[in-house]
């Protein structure tokens, strides 16, 4: 176990600038870089066996996935973004003229525009509207159909900060039949989940965000049964029981999610991934989403005494790693986040407000700098 103390050490950039923004892109850690200089100081030395032992670091890499969401590893396929994982779902399904995709208005365009592709194939896209930022499971129930396929969900708005209940979205979609489909990009990392409790059919997120991993780095989630009736577009020889066997072309494809790996793979990005999956994994997620939270509330008790106000207040349930805040005159609000990026304090403008997005090493001192620089606004 690592403290949140010892986990601060590992980011230099905290004596510089205050980020906040760990939603959008995270900054890696010392212990990253210094796997990945390693990885390719050896690599520089023509080992032999630099593929065979790549290949281990890229197994530990899947174990942690594992770990992350709560599954067997044999479950866990690599990828490269949440939107490769996306893709081969939405690709691999045996779609029929009038089968529909349940899709929400806040989604981020990663799991929406796979889907609207489908329309080539007659696949139609209901619509759930959103209310103050939620997406209400009395809508989603209200928007099943027979034909409803696949409900697709983020399980953390990412221009909101809602956070979805997905075991109530598991439940109700199974009993119309339908596959549950989660991005959930904007809370592996940050947020506790287990996927194989849950019911979840197919799970994809990308490594950049909350798991403060490289760029090109991610993985995607399945079930077996779920596996057994995708046929997407693309597979090739490293997804065969046995890869090294090259001549062998007829060979069957692994029955483990791995049978999705097309081919050779981002081994600097693995690397780097697999070390900060380590640290996520050594700290505790649950530990950084009560940090998290804490770091959240601080903000918003400050709030009151300030111009600003929070944009949405959900129930604890539904509180993630993300909360919005917005200037009382909203139209501030991009030039705000302008001159506080130039002020060093890292935040994104998303939906019109501010989005605070902490880790695990962000400190009640950094929030409460925060709280002072906005005062004069």
């Amino acid at each position: 176990m690592i403290s949140q103390n010892e986990f601060r050490q590992h980011f230099p950039h905290t004596e510089k600038r205050v980020y906040f923004n760990h939603a959008a892109v995270s900054p890696l850690s010392n212990p990253v870089l210094e796997g990945i200089s390693k990885y390719l100081s050896w690599r520089n030395t023509a080992d032999p066996m630099m593929w065979t032992n790549t290949v281990e670091i890229l197994e530990n890499l899947r174990a942690n996935y594992a770990k992350l969401v709560g599954s067997s590893s044999k479950r866990i396929a690599l990828a490269g973004n949440t939107a490769t994982g996306i893709n081969y779902l939405a690709s691999g399904l045996d779609w029929k003229p009038g089968d529909r995709v349940l899709l929400n208005d806040l989604e981020f365009p990663a799991n929406v525009v796979p889907y609207m592709e489908l329309k080539k194939k007659g696949v139609h896209i209901d619509w759930v509207k959103s209310v103050d930022g939620q997406v209400r499971i009395s809508d989603i129930n209200a928007s099943l159909t027979t034909k409803t396929r696949v409900v697709a969900i983020s399980s953390v708005q990412y221009s909101t900060g809602f956070l979805a209940d997905l075991e109530e979205i598991v439940t109700i979609a199974h009993a119309n039949r339908s596959l549950v489909v989660v991005d959930a990009i904007q809370s592996i990392g940050v947020i506790p989940i287990d996927v194989e409790k849950l019911g979840v059919d197919f799970l994809a997120a990308g490594g950049h965000k909350w798991q403060m991993s490289p760029l090109g780095t991610g993985f995607f989630y399945l079930t077996e049964a779920l596996q057994n009736r995708l046929n997407p577009d693309f597979l090739n020889y490293l997804g065969k029981e046995v890869p090294s066997d090259y001549a062998n072309y007829t060979q069957k494809f692994s029955d483990d999610a791995r049978k999705f790996e097309i081919g050779v793979f981002n081994g600097i990005g693995l690397v780097g991934a697999k070390v900060a999956t380590d640290l996520l994994i050594e700290a505790g997620v649950e530990n950084i989403y009560k940090h998290v939270l804490r770091l959240q509330k601080y903000l918003l008790d400050g709030l009151p005494d300030l111009p600003f106000h929070a944009v949405h207040q959900f129930e604890d349930a539904n509180k993630s790693g993300i909360f919005m805040f917005s200037h009382d005159d909203t139209s501030r609000n991009e030039s705000i986040q302008a001159k506080l990026n130039d002020d060093g304090f890292i935040m994104s403008y998303r939906g019109g407000a501010l989005r605070f997005a902490p880790h695990y090493y962000n400190s009640i001192e950094e929030v409460d700098r925060l709280i002072g620089a906005l005062r004069q606004y």
